[in-house]
């Protein structure tokens, strides 16, 4: 079987010989038998092709090691106070070299430091920081990363961000909110390492006695990410007693509480005689502007009606502005409005409210939004952005706008440099939140400097102020 393989290959093999320009000897069975007495020729001999060879790299052409680099803390890693943590690198240095060990924060323009940790250390590729206690670390868990430096300057790096801060904290409810039965109620709290046991979230009254259990068994693992926040939505239940009480989050020993109110629902009151149909649920009126509201009425048509601005509060709902005391029932109305300087917010959530003059008949309308056209809300103030990595542009929309909006680029002197999205759509959310979101991915081609997050739209112009730096690494 071997030699009839070898045989039905060979004239392939011939064919490729004479491809790469090797002379071919035909075989007996494929050689042309020559004429008698032919006269006798040369053989002619095909030119022969040099072979190239491929080029190869062998491992002592690898690119070096870092001289330095950091293996713990590792990236989204927890560090919690009240415990040594052990800092732990490998290193390429001479054995005599010395180093420096630093906290930085994460994302922070220079000056970032937050903690030395050792000004002057051996080279030994680890080294046990004494911590924080948690009496003297009293906010939320942040982002920081370990910077290690050799005295004489010739190698520095930088780990990957972790978190540090109390093991177990809880963010909200951040101050004693009003929360409405029926509504529902945000609770967050933040685990950067692995706690004892599942997380319980307990409503106590005024006097930190249990109420009764608003959620049990929760996960106790972190998420590995820089955000460990974790969130759970509760239905507030209508038949508790309106009054003070705590939220308790715990995990075994571990808990924290705030204090919260809980209130009766605020029910919006409609007259049957009374129909208001502008403005419209979330429309948006702009500053700076005239608005009309509108309504229709069954009301004696000599009737006068109160024309006033609500809102929602503690109390319930409390008066904003008084438009006109004693106005007309026209069924139509047309206001002045209020200037930006005067709002002293970038938005606020509204109800008209139409009442006849000694408040037997009262409607209040639907929520709607008063605030500036187009505002540029984040970055809020010049954060570093890396390189690779995605910065969150946020804008407030709160009516149509006549052109698109554009986001750029732009260098320290305000000059453009390029543009991060155009034509963003002009029609603003229904909904009482009217932010918008871009999220841009910062090019590895821009160069690391100040630069400014431009927003334009028409004749409208703004600015926020960022850092771009190299990624961490």
């Amino acid at each position: 079987m071997r030699r009839r393989y070898f045989i039905s290959a060979l004239p392939a093999m011939v064919a490729v010989l004479i491809a790469l320009g090797a002379p071919a000897q035909a075989s007996e069975s494929t050689r042309s038998p020559a004429p008698q007495n032919a006269p006798a020729t040369k053989p002619t001999r095909l030119p022969v092709r040099p072979v190239r060879k491929i080029p190869t790299t062998p491992e002592a052409e690898q690119p070096p090691a870092a001289p330095l680099k950091i293996v713990s803390p590792a990236q989204y890693e927890g560090w919690t106070t009240d415990v040594k943590h052990l800092i732990r690198w490998t290193t390429s240095l001479p054995a005599e070299t010395r180093v420096k060990i630093e906290i930085i924060r994460a994302g922070w323009p220079e000056p970032n430091l937050w903690k030395m940790v050792v000004a002057d250390t051996a080279n030994s590729g680890s080294y046990e920081w004494q911590g924080v206690p948690a009496a003297q670390y009293t906010n939320a868990p942040s982002t920081f990363q370990v910077r290690i430096s050799a005295l004489n300057g010739s190698a520095i790096t930088t780990s990957e961000v972790f978190l540090f801060g109390r093991l177990f904290y809880l963010h909200e409810p951040a101050k004693p909110y009003t929360w409405r039965k029926g509504s529902q109620a945000t609770i967050v709290w933040e685990a950067i390492s692995p706690l004892p046991d599942p997380v319980n979230l307990d409503l106590l009254d005024s006097n930190r006695q249990p109420v009764l259990s608003i959620a049990a068994g929760i996960n106790r693992v972190p998420r590995a990410s820089t955000n460990k926040r974790e969130v759970y939505q509760w239905p507030i239940p209508s038949d508790l007693a309106s009054g003070s009480y705590f939220i308790r989050a715990s995990s075994g020993p571990l808990s924290g509480e705030k204090p919260i109110n809980i209130a009766d629902a605020i029910v919006f009151p409609v007259s049957p005689q009374i129909t208001i149909t502008e403005p419209k649920y979330c429309d948006g009126w702009a500053t700076d502007a005239q608005h009309t509201i509108r309504w229709t009425s069954t009301l004696p048509p000599d009737s006068r009606v109160k024309i006033e601005l609500v809102q929602t509060g503690i109390p319930g709902i409390v008066l904003w502005r008084t438009l006109d005391p004693n106005a007309p029932n026209s069924g139509s109305y047309e206001w002045e409005g209020i200037t930006a300087a005067d709002l002293h917010a970038l938005t606020a959530c509204v109800y008209v409210r139409i009442s006849t003059l000694d408040d037997a008949q009262v409607t209040v309308g639907p929520p709607f939004i008063i605030g500036r056209p187009l505002t540029l809300v984040e970055p809020r103030q010049a954060f570093t952005w890396r390189k690779g990595s995605n910065g969150t542009i946020i804008w407030e929309l709160v009516c149509q706008m006549p052109d698109p909006i554009n986001l750029d680029l732009l260098d320290s002197n305000h000059q453009p440099v390029l543009n991060i999205a155009s034509g963003l759509g002009t029609t603003p959310r229904v909904s009482t939140n009217k932010r918008q979101v871009y999220v841009w991915t910062i090019p590895a081609t821009v160069t690391p400097g100040s630069y400014f997050i431009g927003l334009t739209c028409g004749s409208i112009s703004q600015e926020k102020p960022i850092n771009i730096a190299e990624p961490i690494g």
